[in-house]
């Protein structure tokens, strides 16, 4: 199957190279070099406002945006990331038409934007081209939900973030949507983002204030933080976009619902996109080393060759890592126990979604048009974008991998979600009729199945694999469905004539219905006498009871 990457997996390819080539130093700076390892699903840096430059396999920051020559849109080809903003009159440019929320104490709440948080990055910033459906440069969108959350903490960032190209001066079908919604807040009486950054003395004080703001200094010195978001919230976004994705669908949900449509007499964003679903609690892992740090540069020098970055490289310089990079993890908690623990929990709601064909060849004549499915876990990390099929096993298998412990050193627990059409599970088992039975595992390292609650439910279009609390580190989730074979009981009917002497016992004895394993030949009956009693005995080759003669 190809590897399908998100839309933070293609960020992270566009700035590798800003990733990678970090800050030379000289002998006299080689105490400050640094290290650092994070996974995460997105890049908060790139989340809008930003447009690329392609040359090959490289890519730049166009400072200017349109008004930079070599993004001149005639003459070049351009990448554009972009927040979708909520819609207007004209829905000229791929948006946001309605969300909503509830939860356990309401119906659904229509949301009332509020704003932004931050406001685009102004070096990369451009106007509204509706002409190339695109939008104004926009990095997130606030909404309020009268009745969700508490009355201070009730905004909500929904952003759903659309990577698209234009090629000298050709507008290209959309690459990849990745959407995410938080609770978010203002923290009061703190300092400003990044304020202390330079005062660190160890890595752990580096991360600790990395992670205490959302964003850098450098868009916005108000330290903006992620509130609590429960499962009991549950949220649904409805996008008008220019082409119906793919029919497979990631990311982070619990419950999910997907509904494709497409729209009639609609001209510009003729599809509708509508998802729901709880946002559930997902690890993040960050650790920085320097190199000046005895227990650091110690514990640096136990993962160098998972990542090929040793110290005799003389420069600052970090992996660029992602949710798709399971590999490097294991390997990398193999190697130091240390980031078997996770730095923080996020309430993350997210979707990933591309416009390629993602399982093209992969399950012979199966539809590719559609929704046909979705997957989604909240492991930090896992081996494929979407499930793969395994011919051996007849099953849709997902691999994952997370951190074993909470930042406070419980155990953390799974989430697995996946949503089959019904059709599409059809084609891929081969199924017909209604009689189908389901089978949801989840198996350790070794194979042996793990403890965890699971369940699979049928409804008229899609079918819903559940899988939760089952623990980390590498587990493998693996679903299959199965035809059952139908089978009629065979009829043993017994109609006795009133007989006071038949006790109630023997009575119930002679009228069970035996329900074979096989199916049933043809029903044949007789009547039996015996003196004044008459019985009708019904089966494939009936026979009369022990005193009663033919008739």
């Amino acid at each position: 199957m190809k590897r399908v990457l998100t839309a933070s997996a293609i960020v992270a390819l566009l700035f590798s190279q800003l990733l990678l080539t970090g800050n030379s130093a000289n002998a006299d700076q080689v105490g400050s070099l640094n290290r650092f390892v994070g996974f995460a699903d997105s890049n908060v840096a790139f989340d809008g406002g930003l447009i690329q430059v392609s040359t090959g396999s490289a890519s730049d920051p166009c400072d200017g945006g349109f008004t930079n020559p070599k993004c001149a849109i005639a003459t070049n080809n351009l990448t554009t990331t972009n927040t979708l903003a909520p819609c207007d009159s004209k829905i000229s440019t791929p948006c946001i038409e309605e969300v909503f929320a509830q939860n356990e104490k309401s119906d659904w709440v229509k949301g009332v934007t509020a704003g932004q948080r931050t406001p685009p990055w102004s070096f990369y910033a451009f106007p509204a081209k509706p002409e190339f459906e695109l939008g104004a440069a926009n990095r997130n969108n606030l909404f309020t939900f009268a009745g969700i959350g508490d009355p201070v903490n009730n905004l909500f960032e929904i952003n759903p973030i659309m990577i698209r190209q234009i090629k000298k001066g050709v507008l290209q079908d959309p690459l990849q949507l990745s959407m995410a919604i938080h609770a978010v807040y203002e923290g009061k009486n703190e300092p400003e983002p990044g304020k202390f950054r330079w005062d660190a003395k160890t890595g752990a004080d580096v991360v600790k204030e990395d992670g205490r703001c959302i964003d850098s200094i450098a868009f916005t010195t108000k330290c903006w933080k992620y509130g609590s978001n429960p499962l009991t919230n549950k949220f649904k976004v409805v996008l008008r976009l220019p082409s119906a994705p793919s029919g497979w669908l990631s990311g982070r949900l619990l419950n999910p619902d997907v509904i494709f449509e497409k729209l009639s007499g609609s001209p510009s964003q003729p599809f509708r996109l509508t998802i729901a679903g709880s946002p559930v609690p997902t690890p993040t892992l960050s650790k920085q080393y320097f190199y000046d740090v005895p227990a650091e540069k110690a514990d640096w020098e136990k993962v160098s060759k998972v990542f090929n970055l040793p110290w005799s490289i003389k420069m600052s310089i970090s992996p660029a890592l992602g949710p798709i990079n399971i590999d490097e993890f294991t390997a990398a908690v193999k190697a130091d126990s240390g980031l078997d623990t996770a730095t923080t929990i996020v309430d993350k709601w997210l979707v990933n979604m591309s416009w390629a064909k993602t399982y093209e060849g992969q399950l012979g004549n199966c539809p590719n048009t559609g929704f046909l499915g979705y997957v989604g876990s909240n492991s930090l990390t896992y081996g494929s974008e979407l499930p793969t099929y395994d011919a051996t096993t007849g099953s849709l298998v997902y691999r994952v991998a997370s951190p074993h412990f909470m930042p406070a050193g419980q155990e953390f627990t799974g989430i697995y979600a996946m949503v089959l059409n019904r059709e599409y599970a059809n084609c891929i088992w081969k199924l017909s009729g209604a009689a189908i039975s389901a089978s949801v595992e989840v198996l350790s390292e070794d194979g042996k199945p793990k403890i965890a609650t699971a369940s699979a439910k049928f409804n008229e279009t899609t079918i819903n694999f559940l899988a939760t609390g089952f623990t980390f580190s590498s587990p493998t989730l693996r679903v299959k469905l199965v035809q059952e074979n139908v089978v009629k009981p065979v009829e043993n009917v017994v109609k006795p004539v009133e007989n006071p002497a038949m006790t109630q016992s023997e009575s119930k004895n002679e009228n069970k219905v035996a329900t074979p394993a096989i199916a049933p030949k043809k029903i044949k009956a007789i009547n039996c006498v015996k003196g004044k009693l008459t019985r009708k005995i019904s089966g494939v080759n009936p026979k009369c009871p022990a005193g009663y003669v033919k008739k």
